[in-house]
Order: structure tokens, then C-alpha cells, then sequence
């Protein structure tokens, strides 16, 4: 126990001393201290924001690939096919005046037409090419 006066001057006695939370005017220093605490963390988190966009749109490409690559997929089973490459033949039937491109693997024809004058003009033997 302590015997003080009081700030209007009166004695009064402290019993005991308790720490609390109270508002306390901040000095100019510690605004100033603040403040570049402050600009420090927008800095950090606008960086952090900007690696996470381009994170995301990395994933974001990756998961449109793959979804790319499964819808192909998918049309190759649902449609029993797909496109290769697949040597074929081409042939001058001159009886038929007809220059067809017949498939090696299926022996089907793919395309079909009338020769041209140019086609139908065979090489001697002995001349030319």
C-alpha cells in the first residue's frame, strides 16, 4: 500500500497494480513505423497475389489440356476411329480412264476420278524419263 495523491491534488492509496489493455495515443515514431510495416505487407501480398494468379492459370491450362485431350479421346471410342497415315496406291486404269487411290491395309478405294488428258499420255519405251 502506497499513500499518493491523485491528480486534483487529494491523497489517495494505491492498493494494488493491475496491467490492462487500453487505448494509448500512438507517438509519432510509431505511426511512422507502422506505416512502413504497412506498405511493407501490401507489397507482400499484392507479389503473394500475384504468383497465385499465375499459379492458377497454370493449373488452369494444364486442367484445359487434359480436358482437350479426353474429349479427343472420348470421340475415338465413341466413334470407333481415328485418323492415320496409311499408304496407298495410285492407280491409272486406262481401260476405265479412272485414277483411283486404294488403300494398302484395306485394298478400299478412297478417291476416284476421270484421268486427265496429261494422264492419259503414256511414255514411249526408250523415250523420256
Amino acid at each position: 500500500m502506497a499513500k499518493v495523491k491523485d491528480p486534483s491534488g487529494e491523497d489517495v492509496v494505491i492498493i494494488d497494480i493491475e496491467e490492462r489493455s487500453l487505448k494509448v495515443k500512438l507517438t509519432e515514431a510509431e505511426t511512422a513505423a507502422y506505416a512502413r510495416e504497412s506498405a511493407l505487407l501490401v507489397g507482400q501480398i499484392e507479389s503473394a497475389e500475384i504468383e497465385e494468379a499465375g499459379r492458377k492459370k497454370q493449373i488452369k491450362e494444364g486442367i484445359d489440356g487434359q480436358r482437350s485431350h479426353l474429349r479427343v479421346l472420348a470421340e475415338k471410342v465413341r466413334s470407333g476411329e481415328e485418323h492415320r497415315q496409311v499408304r496407298c496406291d495410285i492407280i491409272h486404269d486406262y481401260p476405265r480412264v479412272e485414277r483411283r487411290v486404294v488403300r494398302q491395309d484395306t485394298a478400299a478405294t478412297v478417291e476416284s476420278r476421270a484421268l486427265r488428258a496429261d494422264e492419259l499420255q503414256r511414255t514411249l519405251p526408250g523415250v523420256g524419263a
